[in-house]
């Protein structure tokens, strides 16, 4: 009969330790993945708001003299602006109208279009497959304040992933470091706290005779 009972303590210590590690680990690393989503997640916002202060920042800047040069009919002074800021690192590209919506100039981070194609302006809808953004700004006059056009500043997806690129790289770093670390002394701690003392109940357990259980009083 004790032949029948002999536990094979090892395999046992090494599953129960090995099933609660694994258990532990999976939930960490679940937690850990989901948080570290929802990170970047936040910081690719947070940058595409930065990039939406800048093209405010730089519209605040030039919109008086784009719009004091259309009203003076000065277009090559407003060609020149528009160019500026098509030249802008975060500027895929602009576009002007009128106040009666006629597509007057357009510009893109690599040409200037002065009489464009199509002179009758198409409200451009940033198409998701292309990962567009805008920033639309009237035209004011400066000093009678009568809105004299509107124009559209366009960048791209890529604009916002060339600044949080190393940023996402840092998270991931950070996340991997973190998750090899708790391993490590999860492994540790397993092992001296768990392992150990299951390994000596076992034992214990081992040495009992179980032919003379009856005999036990409780």
């Amino acid at each position: 009969m004790t032949s029948d009972l002999v536990i094979d303590h090892l395999p046992l210590k090494k599953s129960i330790a090995s099933r609660l590690f694994g258990i532990v680990f999976s939930i960490y690393f679940i937690v850990t993945f989901c948080l570290t989503i929802v990170q970047m997640v936040a910081e690719y916002n947070h940058t595409k708001n930065e990039i939406f202060r800048e093209v405010k920042l730089l519209v605040s800047t030039i919109e008086p003299i784009l719009g004091k040069s259309i009203w003076d009919i000065d277009m090559p002074r407003a060609y020149s602006v528009v160019d500026i800021i098509s030249k802008q690192s975060i500027v895929e590209s602009v576009e002007i109208e009128d106040e009666k919506g006629t597509l007057i100039m357009s510009a893109t981070d690599k040409a200037l279009d002065r009489q464009p194609a199509n002179n009758k302006y198409q409200k451009h809808i940033p198409d998701l497959n292309r990962n567009k953004y805008l920033y639309e700004f009237e035209i004011i006059h400066p000093n009678i304040q009568t809105k004299i056009g509107k124009g559209t500043i366009y960048f791209s997806q890529d604009a916002v992933l060339q600044r949080v690129k190393y940023g996402f790289a840092l998270i991931i770093i950070s996340s991997l470091l973190k998750t090899m670390a708790l391993w490590g002394i999860f492994l540790i701690v397993s092992r001296r706290l768990l392992a150990k003392p299951l390994g000596q109940l076992i034992e214990i357990i081992e040495q009992i005779n179980f032919e003379n259980l009856e005999k036990l009083s409780v």
